[in-house]
């Protein structure tokens, strides 16, 4: 194999699958990228098992073959070579010689047969539809995924037709909070969805990143158990998770009579205020409500305490709440516009937060007994 490339494209492909690799696998192989050059161009493939990742850059390919070297190693090597072309080739022995300028290096790889394929997919099964909707929904939901292992079926975002055959659903929750996010999308009758499937937070992670500005269409199908997202340069393979996912509509809040508006950027600005002063444990704040007033304040026996008064609107009653400040930081970050409103039946049931430009997503939140 020998092919010549450009500094920059290369240092592009190998940044898409770094995430992907497995720094610290039982499967060495893991760690490897396979480099596969074809007519004109490359091929960088990664996968953990669960994830795959191809990415796809121009190349001036003078012999075609195939070779799998260390991803980070790999990546390491090209960033620090100079702007300009680079030149690769592979001995017969599977030592890889990498030249950038007046630098050379050598660095073994091993044969294509040991790295694990990534599942195969006809492009003409591929329903398009719209990447910016599909990556806002995404960052919308993800944050409220749970991080927890021994929870496995909440590590990742249910992703299901709503009520209408044109609607998609994402939700995420990790027990303590939810995100709920419905779009229209065009074509999602001839995705085969049914009762819905649940992606790893890691693979929609990696998805999100390569929705970049200027990629409009998303091709997404499934295979077997996995499902392919195209966005053209770059394709992503992610596992589905197994398992039932959690009835999320009966924790959706019916009856909260009490509502307050509140300006979300000034919630973000005197929430990130106050909980400097919290217990990095609990992160715990404490909202008092009063006639159109706000007092946020956070309590830490070691450290002292904090507090800030906020205007807000629509409420009459006197109460209090408590909750932890990153998930009411990450609600209100998520959100659009100028005006949230706020929902609760009382201090131990569950808030819903809503805003006012956008009634198709809903975010809610437990409170903390302080």
């Amino acid at each position: 194999m020998e092919f010549k490339i450009e500094k920059d494209k290369l240092v592009k492909g190998l940044g898409w699958v770094q995430s992907v690799v497995e720094k610290r696998s039982t499967m060495p192989i893991l760690s490897n990228a396979l480099f596969r050059a074809g007519k004109s161009e490359l091929k960088i493939i990664a996968t953990d098992l669960e994830v795959g990742i191809e990415g796809t850059v121009e190349a001036d390919v003078k012999k075609k073959g195939a070779i799998t070297l260390n991803a980070k190693k790999m990546f390491d090597i090209i960033k620090e070579l100079p702007p300009g072309p680079v030149q690769v080739s592979v001995e017969e022995n599977l030592k890889a010689e990498i030249k950038g300028a007046k630098a050379v290096f050598h660095l073994m790889g091993t044969n294509e047969e040991e790295f694990p394929p990534l599942p195969e997919y006809s492009k003409d099964k591929l329903v398009e539809i719209p990447a910016g909707t599909f990556k806002e929904m995404i960052e919308k939901t993800i944050f409220a995924a749970s991080m927890e292992e021994t929870r496995y079926n909440l590590g990742g975002v249910f992703v299901t037709p709503s009520d209408s055959e044109k609607t998609l659903r994402m939700v995420a929750t990790d027990g303590h909070r939810l995100s709920m996010i419905d779009r229209e999308i065009p074509g999602l009758s001839k995705l085969e969805l049914k009762k819905g499937v649940v992606l790893p937070r890691k693979g929609l992670n990696e998805l999100k990143k390569i929705l970049v500005e200027g990629v409009e269409k998303l091709g997404v199908c499934i295979i077997s158990n996995n499902i392919v997202f195209d966005a053209g340069e770059v394709v992503l393979i992610m596992r589905m998770m197994e398992g039932e996912y959690p009835d999320y509509k009966r924790v959706i809040p019916k009856d909260n009579e009490i509502k307050v508006l509140v300006n979300r950027e000034q919630m973000v600005e005197s929430i990130k205020r106050v909980s400097v002063i919290s217990e990095e444990k609990t992160r715990s704040i404490k909202l008092h409500f009063k006639k159109n007033k706000l007092l946020i304040d956070s309590q830490n026996p070691e450290m002292g305490d904090a507090n800030e008064e906020v205007d807000v609107e629509g409420i009459d009653e006197t109460i209090e709440i408590g909750y932890n400040s990153r998930y009411l930081m990450d609600v209100f970050s998520a959100m659009e516009g100028e005006k949230v409103t706020m929902s609760f039946k009382d201090n131990l049931s569950s808030a819903l937060f809503q805003s006012e430009e956008d009634s198709k997503y809903v975010c809610i939140v437990m409170p903390m007994r302080l």
